[in-house]
């Protein structure tokens, strides 16, 4: 007899089952919605309009960036370097780069980024002379908004003295170097 009344206890009525269904489902619906409606933007990156096959020079505010765009078959090319400014943005200590990315993107008029990429690159030496190299291929799915198109872009340095220190036994990190910090990049909005 106990059985019997412990087992309904635990049941749901079937009207809150249904409630309970179509809650959840509306709540993906909305994520999904919402989602679909995100979309990033640069507009608060330094932009430079998109020019073709001419050397071009940009300054984040710690990285310039010297680069050259070009158009093939398989889409829109962005090829070059990236320094640390000269003017003492970034310590003088800060040379090496252990944690690093540094992306590319295509831009409208108003900051709509039509095209991106994003490369994680291993962990190198940062200074004016070993610059970061770096090549994306761009393939935006629209053009955006009638009129020209602009190229923006983005990196997360973490940049220390030099290479971090293991300990050899253990394998853990023994490094208390200190680290500096920099990233721009792309905002996503709702």
């Amino acid at each position: 007899m106990y059985s019997i009344h412990t087992r309904h206890f635990f049941r749901r009525p079937a009207g809150k089952m249904v409630t309970s269904a179509v809650f959840t489902a509306v709540v993906a619906f909305g994520l999904l919605g919402l989602i679909s409606c995100a979309s990033q933007t640069v507009r608060h990156l330094k932009q430079h309009p998109w020019s073709l096959d001419k050397p071009q020079s940009m300054r984040t505010n710690y990285l310039r960036f010297d680069f050259i765009c070009t158009q093939n078959p398989k889409g829109l090319e962005v090829q070059g370097k990236a320094l640390p400014l000269s003017d003492g943005s970034i310590p003088k200590w800060a040379t090496w780069a252990r944690d690093l990315w540094l992306g590319a993107y295509l831009s409208d008029r108003s900051g709509q980024v039509l095209a991106q990429e994003i490369k994680v690159l291993p962990a190198q030496e940062l200074s004016q002379s070993h610059p970061i190299e770096f090549s994306f291929a761009l393939k935006p799915h629209s053009m955006g908004k009638p009129g020209p198109v602009f190229i923006s872009f983005g990196y997360r340095l973490v940049l220390a003295p030099g290479p971090q220190q293991v300990l050899e036994k253990t394998g853990k990190n023994h490094d208390t170097s200190p680290v500096f910090f920099a990233s721009e990049s792309a905002l996503t909005r709702f």
